[in-house]
């Protein structure tokens, strides 16, 4: 290769490098003057409102208590709902930007609807991790009330009973009674079965 192609095969890469650079900045980079409340809905995160049952922000403050080690940026003063509904509510609207990104992923955690996980948390239930067991278990008692409508008329490996945990924990908390959150306790926590 003679000189002058180095030359031109090393601007043509670094133009690619630098072009590649800017092209991440700029897709990384939020759009300005855009709340942590309007960032967490766009991501599809429902806000936990100031007028929400008073059994979701027990859930959430738990979840604080839990964390707060990590949570250090919205210190609560006193660990109870009302100080947690009002740092919530002078914080969403902050500026959703890179300095406020501790801020953000702190609010994420605390001020936004509980997960059938933080519920079970709340209750110090902990995740299942022997998973043969309990497809070994739900398999013996498939067509009872505890059965998983996935499942109807299978039967579950453990690796299938985990996934359908890790999908169904994930999920916002609705109530005590809602059917996938009762089989999570069932299925999905070491007191379960």
């Amino acid at each position: 290769m003679t000189t002058s192609a180095k030359i031109i095969s090393g601007v043509v890469a670094s133009t690619g490098v630098i072009g590649g650079s800017i092209g991440t900045a700029y897709a990384l980079r939020s759009p300005s003057n855009i709340s942590i409340s309007k960032q967490l809905e766009n991501e599809g995160k429902k806000i936990l409102i100031s007028s929400a049952s008073s059994d979701l922000w027990n859930i959430k403050l738990k979840t604080y208590q839990k964390q707060k080690a990590t949570l250090t940026i919205i210190e609560l003063a006193e660990e109870n709902i009302g100080t947690l509904k009002s740092k919530c509510n002078s914080n969403l609207t902050s500026e959703f930007n890179e300095k406020n990104k501790p801020l953000y992923e702190a609010l994420k955690t605390v001020c936004t609807s509980p997960t059938n996980k933080e519920k079970l948390f709340s209750l110090d239930h902990e995740i299942a991790e022997d998973w043969s067991t309990k497809a070994s278990t739900y398999n013996s008692v498939a067509q009872t009330e505890h059965a998983i409508e996935e499942f109807k008329n299978t039967r579950p490996t453990g690796d299938q009973i985990r996934e359908w945990c890790e999908k169904i924990i994930k999920e916002e908390f609705k109530s005590d009674t809602d059917k996938n959150y009762k089989l999570s306790i069932k299925w999905c926590t070491k007191k379960g079965v």
